[in-house]
């Protein structure tokens, strides 16, 4: 996953005043694309702290990204 795409929609969200979490297919560690957190690294090292940044710095957040929520399809279960 890119991370600034699903950063940037968590922004919007959250200033709406939603709630998130963040559910993948099986559960667990959704992989980051080494390429988007170029951004984040380069800005942390330089100052220059976007919301991507703090983001990415954000421990709480990225542990959503490593323990998410299994999405259930009722309609095959038993």
């Amino acid at each position: 996953m890119w991370l600034s795409e699903l950063t940037q929609f968590w922004k919007v969200a959250e200033e709406a005043g939603y709630e998130l979490d963040i559910a993948s297919p099986l559960g667990g560690k959704i992989p980051l694309d080494p390429q988007g957190l170029i951004i984040a690294q380069i800005a942390s090292a330089t100052g220059l702290r976007g919301y991507l940044t703090k983001k990415y710095e954000d421990r709480k957040f990225m542990d959503r990204l490593n323990k998410t929520l299994k999405v259930k399809n009722r309609r095959f279960e038993n």
